[in-house]
């Protein structure tokens, strides 16, 4: 191992050293990996049915993350306690794997805020229930119009329906009382 720099470093310094290096150039790639988006897990796949997955990876303690965190904190601390502080075996033994399992933990924890900044983009229509809306295309009796209706924070158009023997023209205000067909509003006049 001397064409490393390995040379003149007995066995446990060896240990030590290779699990710092292995294990931080693997956190580091895993970090940059994971900030790009890389390897976190999600999935869509359309087809005749629509599929999602969501894979939380990053977010159990122990994680790939999570285990090279370990292994990086263990072979520097425990180096360091070895070689600068003069302490015996079991000491750095000891430190490197305490320092190990607090770098394991802190990963799990940045990695589970990170993933709570993650937003799904999905449009939750069931919010749009008791609001006003103003009727963008007629709603003829028993047929579909359109209506524009604030829904997330965002004025957006939708499909929608008169409820019970009733019809509104283009731009009159309306209540939306509930959600059909997964994403048909029915509404009513305001009173």
């Amino acid at each position: 191992m001397d064409f490393l720099g390995f040379s003149g470093m007995n066995r446990l310094e060896l240990v030590f050293s290779l699990c710092a290096l292995i294990g931080g150039a693997l956190f580091v790639l895993r970090m940059v990996l994971f900030m790009l988006g890389v390897g976190d897990g999600d999935g869509d796949f359309d087809g005749d049915a629509d599929l999602d997955g969501d894979g939380d990876g990053g977010t159990s303690a122990i994680s790939i993350q999570g285990i090279t965190a370990f292994f990086m904190m263990f072979g520097l601390v425990g180096l360091a306690l070895l070689k600068t502080s003069g302490a015996g075996p079991t000491i750095a033994i000891l430190g490197g794997a305490a320092a190990g399992f607090l770098a394991l933990w802190t990963s799990s924890q940045l990695y589970r805020f990170f993933r709570r900044l993650q937003s799904s983009g999905n449009v939750r229509l069931e919010g749009a229930v008791g609001e006003e809306a103003t009727v963008y295309l007629t709603i003829p009796e028993r047929e579909i119009g359109k209506i524009q209706v604030v829904v997330g924070g965002r004025l957006r158009t939708f499909d929608a329906r008169a409820e019970g023997p009733s019809s509104f023209t283009t731009g009159e205000r309306v209540r939306v009382t509930k959600v059909v067909d997964g994403n048909v509003f029915v509404v009513t006049g305001l009173e």
